[in-house]
Parts: C-alpha cells; sequence; structure tokens
C-alpha cells in the first residue's frame, strides 16, 4: 500500500489494473481501502461500484477479504482493549 499512499501523497493518480479491471485489481483497492481508511469490505465495494460498476472480484478473493476484515476488526478490538487498561 506505500505505492499508492506515495502517489497519492504527491498529488499524482495512481493506477492498479489487471487485464479485465473486474477482479485482482479491485480486489487489491478494495484491501486498501479497508486498511487505509478503515471501511467496511460492504461499503468499500459499494463504493468502489459507484466509480465502476462492472466490478466482480472472485469468490476466493472475497474470501480473502472477509478474512482480511475479521483481522483489521480484532485489530481495533485489540487496540482499545489496551487504550482501556491503561
Amino acid at each position: 500500500f506505500t505505492f499508492i499512499d506515495e502517489g497519492i501523497c504527491t498529488g499524482g493518480n495512481v493506477l492498479v489494473h489487471c487485464f479485465a479491471g473486474r477482479s485482482r485489481s479491485v480486489t487489491v483497492i478494495l484491501a486498501y481501502l479497508m486498511k487505509k481508511h478503515q471501511m467496511s469490505l460492504q461499503s468499500a465495494m459499494s463504493l468502489v461500484r459507484s466509480k465502476r460498476p462492472q466490478i466482480a472480484p472472485n469468490a476466493g478473493f472475497i474470501s480473502q477479504l472477509v478474512n482480511f476484515e475479521k483481522s483489521l476488526q480484532g485489530a481495533v478490538e485489540q487496540g482499545q482493549r489496551t487504550l482501556q487498561s491503561n
């Protein structure tokens, strides 16, 4: 995600692409939005779909994104518990 961040921070544009622009590249962007902007998978999908209606991440990628979302939620919950105990 550093490459995307650097492009955005310098005022540039970042192109993330794959052959069809429907699954692999979309999965990268969804994961980026989930991690960097604390978006749920559903919110990220809605945002990306509003810009590119033909997105269609494959079932395996969706499964990985669901697991990624759970891991992100777990990290947030762990951080909240740490803050509460201090």
